[in-house]
């Protein structure tokens, strides 16, 4: 997630640790939970923190978007996780409040995720998520250094 440190913006991944204790207290439906990624959880944080916010909640199924983006299988688990943790998204899933005006997030973002485009090959043969688009891109952000 992009923060404001010493007036550069840097990004700080959530840990192991804060991930499988957000996992206890997520008010999912499923017990899928349990088997979340928790590298999928950060790539789910980091496409929400590139996202346009709204005051209203929008119906955000967005997983696929995630994937298309990371090149990743991403589970609605990983982004209910995820929109849990982040500071600035509230909802339950799938209403979220996320502009429906996808932002495809720079890359720069995935760079310390180990998993990141792991799944290339199987997320652009799925037919239903190769198709996907989006409005614009993401500014590049010069000044990101890790955490």
């Amino acid at each position: 997630m992009l923060v404001p440190i010493n007036g550069n913006q840097e990004i700080r991944y959530f840990s192991d640790e804060e991930i499988n204790e957000a996992r206890e207290k997520v008010p999912s439906f499923t017990s899928e939970k349990y088997i979340a990624d928790n590298d999928a959880v950060r790539m789910c944080v980091e496409w929400l923190d590139g996202q346009k916010l709204t005051r209203a909640s929008n119906s955000v199924a967005c997983e696929d978007y995630v994937s298309l983006w990371a090149y990743k299988t991403i589970r609605r688990v990983d982004m209910e996780i995820a929109a849990y943790m982040h500071p600035r998204i509230y909802g339950i899933y799938p209403y979220y409040n996320v502009s429906k005006r996808r932002i495809k997030p720079s890359r720069v973002r995935l760079e310390g995720i180990r998993s990141a485009y792991k799944d290339k090959e199987q997320v652009i043969n799925d037919p239903d998520i190769c198709d996907i688009k989006y409005v614009s891109d993401e500014p590049y952000y010069p000044a990101i250094s890790f955490m």
